[in-house]
């Protein structure tokens, strides 16, 4: 049996006009979802405003009707809502509204009201069940039309998919740091050289007799090489020309020549035998210098753009990807970013047609960077300024490199998916 209506003692409340529930939704995925979320929380509204005291926060809500204070806050939150996408990405799911629904009858809130709230979560939970299956698959889709909630589900989908990474990898780091610096070659005025700086910061492994592996190799003809910082060839490099600039002890590597790159490991091993575990974090940063490595010059063909990349090849929880560009290469470049799905093809091209399928729409994107040189400090590498100093100063070009010669652009992705390559694109002069 139904409680009694309110008493007509009762000072009436203003509502707000709400569309009739039952009316037919307009045609399109988007309009239905704002046909629908627009009803239900106006209908919501209505609700609240009914209730004794009309509770404006969560705990009042909670402690009125009985319900878990997160469920009142995001009930308060979507009422509040101007935009019906976004109410509807916040409200709670159809059964915490219909508990809401059940408690508010016992506080007499009008019979009409309610039945017109009943009607509107039906046609929410038919919304969920007819175009996405479950509540989190809806999300998806309404992140897609909202950049806030889109951040937001994007980094919690990464972030659960960094912990099963690290857990099937056996292995994590802290960061993962790649700085590109581009300058032009003392060889070939035609070309320009790069160097790299990448490794990892507080890599931890998970697993004992895991083998973590991390490999820059050159992708191009067998007379294209790169050497050490010292002008070293890969054969004698020994991978500890920047241990001086690891916060954490620098960790050990083994490494091996294929082909045109080099294999870079740590070897297996476990905490007891002086391998690294769970409780003790290493660094490694490495660095190789890369003659005539890009044309100064636009190709000629449909696609001709430059690029550069970096795939980390441990689970991180921060990537920072830096590209530095010398005043006297590509002086106009404006870089935009694209990130690539690895899995099945492998390194993308971004001059590749077949490519595109494989890019991942993610919320990512690129800062320029201050000409104040002290401003490109990172937080998670103190010494990345030293660093930078000491690797310029060694490029060996026909006239000594200063860092505010260089534009900066930077990347910044938290949990960047595991198999994932992010690309910095820009177009180069033409000759």
């Amino acid at each position: 049996m139904n409680p009694p209506m309110a008493s007509a003692s009762r000072t009436p409340k203003k509502t707000r006009p709400v569309p009739p529930p039952h009316a037919r939704p307009p045609n399109g995925l988007e309009d239905r979802i704002s046909h629908v979320g627009g009803q239900l929380t106006d209908s919501l509204r209505r609700v609240l405003d009914e209730l004794p005291g009309r509770p404006q926060r969560p705990q009042q809500l909670a402690r009125l009707l009985g319900l878990n204070r997160d469920i009142s806050g995001r009930v308060l939150s979507a009422a509040k809502a101007t935009d019906p996408y976004s109410a509807t990405h916040i409200v709670p799911g159809p059964e915490p509204l219909r508990k809401l629904i059940q408690a508010a009858r016992r506080k007499n809130v009008s019979l009409a009201i309610l039945n017109d709230t009943e009607r509107a979560i039906q046609d929410f939970e038919s919304l969920i069940d007819e175009t996405a299956g479950d509540r989190p698959a809806l999300n998806a889709i309404i992140s897609s039309l909202l950049p806030d909630a889109r951040q937001k589900f994007e980094l919690a989908a990464k972030q659960t998919a960094f912990k099963g990474a690290s857990l099937l990898k056996g292995a994590m780091a802290d960061l993962w740091l790649h700085t590109a610096i581009v300058f032009p070659s003392a060889q070939d005025p035609q070309r320009n050289d790069v160097a790299h700086v990448f490794g990892t910061i507080g890599l931890r492994r998970l697993r004992p007799n895991v083998t973590v592996k991390f490999t820059y190799r050159q992708y191009g003809t067998p007379t294209e090489t790169w050497h050490t910082l010292s002008g070293q060839p890969p054969e004698q490099a020994d991978g500890r020309e920047l241990d001086q600039f690891c916060t954490l002890p620098p960790a050990p590597l083994d490494q091996t020549l294929v082909g045109n790159g080099v294999i870079y490991a740590l070897g297996a091993g476990d905490d007891a035998s002086g391998g690294v575990g769970p409780r003790s974090a290493v660094d490694k940063l490495l660095a190789e210098v890369r003659p005539r490595a890009m044309s100064k010059y636009a190709a000629n063909r449909p696609r001709n753009k430059k690029s550069l990349f970096v795939a980390p090849s441990v689970p991180v929880k921060l990537l920072n990807f830096d590209m530095l560009l010398h005043r006297d290469v590509y002086p106009v470049a404006q870089p935009t970013l694209l990130v690539y799905d690895t899995a099945v093809e492998g390194m993308a091209s971004v001059n590749d047609p077949a490519r595109d399928a494989d890019r991942l729409l993610v919320h990512e994107s690129l800062t320029v960077l201050p000409h104040d040189v002290s401003a490109w400090q990172i937080p998670e590498v103190p010494k990345y300024l030293a660093i930078l100093q000491h690797v310029i100063q060694r490029l060996g070009h026909q006239a000594p490199l200063e860092l505010d010669q260089f534009r900066g652009f930077r990347c910044r992705i938290q949990y960047p998916l595991y198999g994932s390559q992010a690309c910095m694109a820009f177009d180069a002069p033409a000759k």
